[in-house]
């Protein structure tokens, strides 16, 4: 089976795409992302097509038609990267692979008290349970290591880290070392609430003096990296 995409597109949920389109705006007003980062999908339950952001544009600026429509959940294939997909669209499609029963967003952003715990060598998934209020409503999976954006080993790494946690639940958020966060949730903002949470422990965690300095080389990408 080949990847291929409807023409015309169709309609994306209405309130699925506006609510990516005011979770990447939020973000950026929080300087979570800059302007062209971060990426957002979300897909109806039981369905295998589902939409993306567009690669390299403006997320603040991005309206509901300017999501991209999939049609479905095979793998991308190397000659069809010229479609305007956000460039971690591997990523997502695992994520979503994982889940086709259940109404899924998947949100990636750059959060900056949490990327700052993660190169301070913290372990989010271990800070977290010392803290009720995210430990009862956000279950953190274990960090990735430092792997190049939009890369297939990111890609492949997140979809292992989403199959399970150390507590024995299915993670609603992991970190990506040196990179950020993916969330996933029933909607744009229900994945959003958990990067919140996330973000505000590590305000604190980071406020208090907490974790240490890391002197590890930072990832040496070895492939052109494309716009998220």
């Amino acid at each position: 089976m080949t990847f291929t995409l409807h023409t015309p597109v169709p309609t994306a949920p209405a309130l699925a795409a506006q609510a990516t389109c005011d979770v990447l705006r939020t973000a950026y007003q929080r300087q979570w992302i800059t302007s062209r980062d971060g990426n957002i999908s979300f897909r109806e339950a039981g369905k295998n097509d589902w939409w993306i952001t567009p690669s390299g544009a403006l997320k603040y600026a991005l309206t509901p038609q300017d999501l991209k429509h999939v049609a479905d959940l095979t793998p991308w294939p190397q000659d069809a990267m010229d479609t305007g997909v956000s460039g971690e669209f591997a990523l997502h499609r695992a994520l979503h692979a994982q889940r086709v029963r259940r109404q899924t967003a998947v949100v990636h952003l750059h959060p900056t008290y949490t990327v700052a715990a993660l190169y301070a060598g913290l372990e989010l998934d271990k800070i977290c349970l010392e803290f009720p209020e995210i430990a009862r409503y956000t279950c953190v999976g274990r960090s990735v290591p430092a792997l190049a954006a939009t890369s297939a080993e990111l890609a492949q790494a997140c979809e292992l880290a989403f199959l399970a946690c150390p507590c024995g639940q299915t993670p609603d958020i992991i970190g990506l070392d040196r990179h950020g966060v993916v969330a996933v949730g029933r909607d744009p903002w229900s994945a959003y609430e958990h990067i919140e949470r996330l973000e505000h422990i590590c305000q604190m965690v980071l406020a208090s003096g907490a974790g240490r300095k890391n002197t590890t080389p930072p990832v040496i990408a070895t492939h052109v990296q494309e716009a998220h």
